[in-house]
């Protein structure tokens, strides 16, 4: 039944090429092994700002049932934002951040993007007894996403497992 409650919710914020998300989606990621859970009854969203993963996102919900996938940036507000690309990169695929000061930021080459409150729509989509694995891999947004987590009192009453690159 489609409309059954996951037990089980995986969030990728910074998803990237998709990689990890797939891997949790099919039971192969490390980060189940960690937490002991499998991927019965999981449901796997994803969150990515930077236009040049749109298409794969696209491909990757057609082939997947179960993923779905927001081309925006996680934030700690429903805004407009700038995502600076990296300045060493051609291509815009590494370390695109929100965050202007990042140390690989290219000020001049940027992309207007839609950001969300991930508060709010944890609060709106995650039930409370649902198992919430969030990683987050956003290029130095992760401290004000955090702190925002912890102030809205979710990041230790929503969620279970919480992986982070910083």
């Amino acid at each position: 039944d489609s409309t059954e409650i996951p037990t089980h919710v995986y969030m990728d914020l910074g998803l990237n090429s998709g990689e990890s998300l797939i891997d949790v989606y099919l039971g192969k990621s490390e980060m189940l092994t960690k937490t002991k859970l499998t991927a019965n009854k999981f449901k796997c969203y994803g969150w990515e700002p930077n236009p040049i993963w749109y298409k794969n996102m696209e491909n990757m919900e057609k082939k997947y049932e179960g993923i779905t996938l927001f081309k925006k940036a996680a934030w700690i507000s429903d805004v407009k934002v700038k995502i600076y690309h990296d300045q060493l990169s051609k291509t815009k695929q590494e370390g695109s951040s929100i965050m202007v000061n990042h140390k690989r930021a290219n000020k001049n080459i940027y992309t207007n993007v839609d950001a969300i409150d991930i508060s709010k729509w944890i609060e709106n989509h995650v039930k409370d007894e649902t198992t919430l694995i969030l990683k987050m891999d956003i290029e130095g947004a992760e401290y004000d996403v955090l702190n925002h987590l912890k102030e809205t009192g979710l990041l230790c009453n929503a969620i279970n497992y919480l992986f982070l690159e910083i």
